[in-house]
């Protein structure tokens, strides 16, 4: 089964119903057939044929959702980039995925002609379009049947990119059944039915694989109603919320922490909302419970990456805060760091996370990158980078990155412990933490926080770590940096490398 069958079905059960809103354009599963039939006629008319690559950077609006669909329609490879990206970049994106026509944000496409002579060639040649409502410029004449050629479950669907950390994005090429797989699937994991009549938000963008499979597809294939928000912010999606009654938020940690200290939620109502999903990065125990307080009780913890996808979940993550199973497509494994597939760590010990990729939703390599495949792919296994502890039959903690772990005195310590420690503070807004060279401990626990109040003093900090907390000593920051704001990539992960970069005149080393 191919995205371009389930498309085409989901709008024939409910041609009626609201399928996209943004604003004053209410498309229902009709009109979103009709657009997206005449954006592939024109992809068609341009020469494009299965398995194209089309390089998208828009943001979430409802013409990123006809171009995605009218891609399927055509057996085109949807290839979505951050619309925010410099213009330097969009060429490796463009070569490296092959892409023969790119739609792209106004203002991406003025930065590239003056960057490059070699996109004033793409313009010439009609290989660059803006995606705005000027693309139904495109539309006119279109209105012949369109045939859509035959495309099955093997055939390339899309081409994400890795949201890691550190070096170049690796392309993560996902065939329509990996793509059906991923939004299918989970629905079971997160018990989420067909046909609920959900109003889903749309806040993640399209260019990550939640955007993609938990937001837009799970929304549109499952007959709800999808909502795209073409830019975040914590009180105007407030204020969405309560005038759409949307029912169905995925966010990041940081979308949803900056929802519920938003000072004007007190005067939104949010009673609509039924459920609340997050991933992207692990979430302070706080923020989970102010969600659970203020937003909605229904929180599902999503583990996943964009190579395998839904690998663990909670449903219920206010009550057993991220202790994980794994999802129904998924088989894991925890081994010992630097260990092979065989080498399984005892229950309550920490290792690394394993994911067999045999599973519907995960990819088979990289794209054009066997060496970089051959790093994280062993024996049928993708070895994720992140550690985890084996809590018993079928459960599971993520604790942070292996990479990111700081060793202080020998002991191991995991930055993300002792941010969600940190969070607790009524005048931390953000918080990272990193390993800093030490003479005496080889390491000691820094951290760099983002304050509400400008008089807090590292001494207060200090203080209520000792008395409030309950980390251990060993893991208590030594050094502390008081920054603006806290480096992340699109997927709220923190960008540890980048930590050295900031301002360093707010310095302050902790209480012996």
């Amino acid at each position: 089964m191919a995205v371009q069958w389930a498309f085409e079905v989901a709008c024939e059960r409910t041609p009626s119903r609201l399928a996209v809103v943004q604003g004053s354009i209410r498309w229902s599963f009709g009109d979103l057939w009709e657009h997206a039939s005449k954006l592939a006629r024109v992809f068609t008319e341009k020469g494009l044929v299965v398995g194209d690559r089309v390089l998208v950077g828009l943001r979430n609006t409802p013409e990123n959702v006809a171009v995605f669909f009218a891609t399927q329609m055509n057996g085109l490879v949807y290839v979505p980039i951050n619309y925010r990206v410099h213009a330097s970049s969009v060429q490796y994106f463009w070569q490296y995925s092959g892409a023969s026509l790119g739609i792209l944000e106004s203002d991406l496409i003025e930065g590239l002609l003056q960057a490059d002579p070699f996109w004033v060639g793409a313009q010439a040649a009609d290989n660059l379009w803006i995606g705005d409502s000027r693309l139904w410029e495109r539309t006119h004449g279109t209105d012949r049947l369109f045939i859509q050629p035959q495309v099955d479950d093997g055939n390339l669907s899309m081409i994400l990119f890795t949201s890691g950390t550190t070096g170049k994005p690796k392309g993560v090429p996902l065939t329509h059944g990996n793509v059906l797989a991923r939004t299918l699937g989970p629905s079971l994991n997160w018990d989420c039915p067909h046909d609920a009549q959900e109003r889903v938000l749309g806040i993640m963008p399209l260019y990550h694989t939640i955007g993609l499979q938990a937001c837009l597809l799970y929304g549109i294939l499952q007959n709800h109603t999808y909502y795209p928000v073409a830019q975040f912010s914590p009180a105007s999606t407030l204020k969405l919320i309560e005038s759409e009654r949307i029912t169905h938020v995925f966010g990041t940690p940081t979308h949803l922490y900056a929802l519920v200290t938003e000072p004007t939620l007190g005067q939104i109502d949010t009673s609509s909302l039924t459920h609340i999903l997050y991933g992207g990065a692990p979430m302070s125990p706080y923020v989970i419970q102010g969600c659970a307080e203020r937003l909605c009780s229904r929180i599902t913890y999503v583990y996943g990456n964009t190579e395998t996808y839904n690998a663990l979940y909670h449903r219920e993550a206010a009550r057993t805060l991220e202790q994980s199973v794994g999802g129904i497509y998924h088989r894991v494994r925890v081994v010992e760091i630097g260990g092979t597939p065989d080498q399984l760590v005892d229950r309550g010990h920490e290792g690394e996370l394993i994911i067999d990729v045999r599973s519907p939703e995960s990819f088979k390599g990289y794209w054009n990158l066997p060496e970089k495949t051959g790093e994280k792919v062993k024996e049928g296994w993708y070895f994720s980078g992140d550690s985890c502890r084996w809590e018993g039959e079928n459960t599971y903690r993520v604790t942070g990155r292996v990479d990111d772990m700081i060793i202080s005195g020998g002991e191991n310590i995991q930055p993300v412990t002792v941010e969600n420690a940190l969070l607790g503070h009524p005048d931390v807004l953000d918080v990272a933490v990193a390993g800093i060279p030490d003479e005496h401990w080889g390491q000691k626990v820094k951290a760099y926080v983002v304050t509400r109040n400008a008089g807090l003093a590292v001494s207060d900090l200090d203080q209520w770590v000792k008395t409030r907390s309950t980390l251990d000593p060993y893991m208590r920051p030594r050094s502390y940096q008081f920054v603006a704001d806290i480096p992340r990539n699109p997927s709220g992960k923190i960008l540890r490398q980048s930590l050295n970069t900031l301002d360093q005149n707010s310095l302050g080393e902790a209480l012996s």
